[in-house]
């Protein structure tokens, strides 16, 4: 914010040279129109068209994931559905490891 003294100065010499205040108006107008330009832009992603499978088909993914509700909990397979796991989002449960079998120690 400008001090009194500053503001009174120039107010004066605006009075005296109109020409002053009509470049300081025209520059602030233009400061003004800038900052709207820069609130109006709009950054959009481009837009790669995807071929979309026909039903529901399972994406190869690196891990496996779990289905999850709305609420963030982990869904449940349907027995019904004995072809598809829903609790898994791929449709297929991870197949399980081998266990490892302990070497008894000799005493």
């Amino acid at each position: 914010m400008k001090s009194y003294w500053s503001q009174l100065v120039q107010a004066i010499s605006e009075a005296f040279y109109p020409e002053k205040k009509e470049a300081r108006l025209a520059e602030k107008r233009a400061v003004l129109k800038k900052e709207q330009a820069k609130k109006a832009e709009v950054k959009l992603r481009k837009f790669e068209p995807q071929e979309e499978p026909a039903g529901e088909v399972a994406l190869p993914m690196d891990k496996p994931k779990r289905a999850r509700t709305v609420k963030g909990r982990y869904k449940g397979d349907d027995k019904s559905t004995p072809n598809v796991n829903e609790a898994w989002v791929s449709g297929k449960a991870p197949k399980k490891k081998a266990k490892k079998s302990k070497k008894k120690k000799k005493k």
